[in-house]
Order: C-alpha cells, then sequence, then structure tokens
C-alpha cells in the first residue's frame, strides 16, 4: 500500500510540475505576444515615414541587413554558438519556409502601408491574430479559452467594421496589408512548429540573413535607386532594431 500511495504521490507531483511549467511558459508567451504587438504598431508609424523617402523593396534590404547584423554580433559574443547552430535537415525545411513566407508577407504589408495611413494599416494588419489561431486550432490542435475565443471575436469583427467604414481611395492599400496580415498568420503557424526544431534566437538570425539576402538581389535587379536614404537612415535604424 505505501508503494502504491508513493507512487501515485510521485505521478502527482510529476503532473503539476509539468502543469506549473506550462502555466509559467503560457504566461511568458503572453508577455511576449503582446511586446511584439506593441513593437510591431511603432513599427508600421516608423515604415511608414521611411517610406516617404525610400521604396519598400530598399527598405526591408536594409532593415533586415540591421537585424541580421545584430544577430550576428550576439553569437559571435557567446560560447552556445556552435550548441545552437546544430541544424538538421527538418529544422533547415522548416526555416526556409519561415523566410519564404515571411519574404511576401513583409513585402505585401509594406507595400500597402506605403498607400495608406499607418494607423489603419496596424489596424488591419492584426487580421493575422484570426488567421493564426484558426490554423494554430485547425492544424496543430490548440486549444482555446473563454477570453482567448472572446479576443478573436473581436479581433475579426472590428476588422470587418474597418474595412465597411474604410475610405474608397485606400482600397489598394487595404487589399496588400490584408494579404500581407494572412501571409503573417500563415508565417506564425510555421515559427511555431520551427522552434520545436531550432533554437528560437537561431531561427530569427537565419531567417533574417536570409531576407537580407533575397530583398538586396530583388532590389538591385529591379530598382537599384539609393535617391531618399540619407534622410531616411535614422528610421531604417530605427525599424531594424
Amino acid at each position: 500500500m505505501r508503494v502504491i500511495i508513493r507512487h501515485c504521490r510521485t505521478k502527482y507531483n510529476r503532473t503539476r510540475s509539468r502543469a506549473i511549467t506550462t502555466d509559467t511558459f503560457r504566461r511568458s508567451g503572453y508577455f511576449f505576444a503582446v511586446g511584439s504587438a506593441l513593437a510591431s504598431g511603432a513599427s508600421t508609424v516608423i515604415g511608414k515615414w521611411n517610406l516617404m523617402y525610400v521604396s519598400p523593396l530598399l527598405m526591408n534590404s536594409l532593415i533586415f541587413t540591421v537585424a541580421g547584423s545584430l544577430y550576428a554580433v550576439y553569437f559571435t559574443s557567446f560560447a552556445r554558438t556552435r550548441r545552437q547552430l546544430k541544424i538538421d535537415r527538418r529544422a533547415w525545411l522548416w526555416i526556409l519556409l519561415f523566410a519564404a513566407t515571411s519574404w511576401f508577407a513583409v513585402l505585401a504589408t509594406w507595400a500597402g502601408v506605403q498607400k495608406m495611413d499607418p494607423s489603419l494599416a496596424s489596424f488591419i494588419n492584426r487580421l493575422e491574430v484570426p488567421v493564426a489561431v484558426l490554423l494554430g486550432v485547425a492544424l496543430l490542435r490548440e486549444r482555446l479559452n473563454f477570453y482567448e475565443v472572446g479576443g478573436f471575436l473581436l479581433s475579426f469583427g472590428g476588422i470587418v467594421v474597418m474595412r465597411l467604414t474604410l475610405r474608397m481611395e485606400y482600397s489598394q492599400g487595404f487589399w496588400l496589408v490584408l494579404v500581407g496580415a494572412i501571409m503573417f498568420g500563415v508565417t506564425e503557424l510555421v515559427s511555431k512548429v520551427a522552434v520545436r526544431h531550432v533554437d528560437p534566437l537561431v531561427l530569427a538570425f537565419i531567417r533574417n540573413s536570409l531576407l537580407a539576402v533575397a530583398f538586396w538581389a530583388v532590389f538591385l535587379t529591379l530598382e537599384g535607386d539609393f535617391d531618399g536614404f540619407g534622410v531616411a537612415w535614422p528610421g531604417v535604424l530605427a525599424l531594424g532594431l
């Protein structure tokens, strides 16, 4: 009997410890998600100012170069680099898919922001949330609590109301930002799977580096015009950070 009781207690303690760990991760996930949303809103305003002087292709080429360089400095400054950079074939598949969906999402979003009010663009871009939620529930079998369902419905309803009251001259920018938001939702789903196979910092570093190379290649092929960079560089640096 004592053996059985001890076994049950051990199993209970393990389950309780696992639940506490899950709750801790969930709370920290909320913290990072809110921080990401705030940073995204600020970035939209900064990006709109940048786009008054430079094209979306040039801006993206520069900001991902800045971001990739900062991650490179981080990895060359810490001893854990070798362990963190151990990436298998499956992880590379998700990294490349993450970079590809990010490229289209970023380009569509900034092309749309250039054509409309940044406050409206930032709001419409939140469609990323219900898209990511629906995909997470459908493909990753995630579960939502009552408050999360309420937040999802409020986000979706707000987007519908905003679209119905949107001025017609913003229609082209609206659709570009909308496509970008949907792609960001897909990108978020891909990132959720990718971080199961690779360290998040490594994922961000490689993604940003790949995007920098891709945007530079397209920019130098299609445009190659650096006019306006002399004015926009502070905003570009801030956006990269």
